[in-house]
């Protein structure tokens, strides 16, 4: 896969975007601090600096003889709030469902990828609300 500078320009406007998710976390961090809940004002500030320092660091080898450049390392912070990473995660998710699909169209099916959802439910409900949709 090349990395081209449409792909770098991309990253830097998630970037923009995760500012926002990273300032929310630090306003909410601080309300946690007053009411006295410092250990979890202390995870909202961590999480909030992993989204900032998401996708800073690269680690490339590179091949000075062929022109080549490879990447072996990016660090991401793997939070479902960051942009990038969520990025990231959907096109893998893709990568993956693409030999299904891939099959399905040879065997003549048409295949269609559904979500469906439940309302927030209480967690003494859970293990029969999952039977339920198990049976349905």
């Amino acid at each position: 896969m090349e990395l081209e500078d449409s792909f770098f320009k991309k990253l830097k406007e998630n970037k923009e975007m995760a500012k926002r998710n990273i300032d929310f976390f630090y306003l909410l961090g601080n309300e946690y601090k007053k009411n006295n809940q410092k250990l979890f004002a202390y995870n909202l500030f961590n999480r909030a600096e992993r989204i900032r320092n998401c996708m800073n660091y690269w680690e490339w080898y590179k091949y000075e003889i062929n022109k080549i450049k490879d990447l072996k390392l990016v660090y991401k912070c793997k939070d479902m709030f960051c942009p990038n990473c969520r990025i990231v995660n959907i096109s893998k998710a893709i990568v993956n469902f693409i030999p299904s699909f891939n099959r399905m169209l040879v065997a003549e099916y048409t295949p269609y990828h559904l979500v469906l959802t439940v309302p927030n439910i209480l967690r003494d409900d859970l293990s029969e609300e999952i039977n339920k949709m198990n049976k349905s």
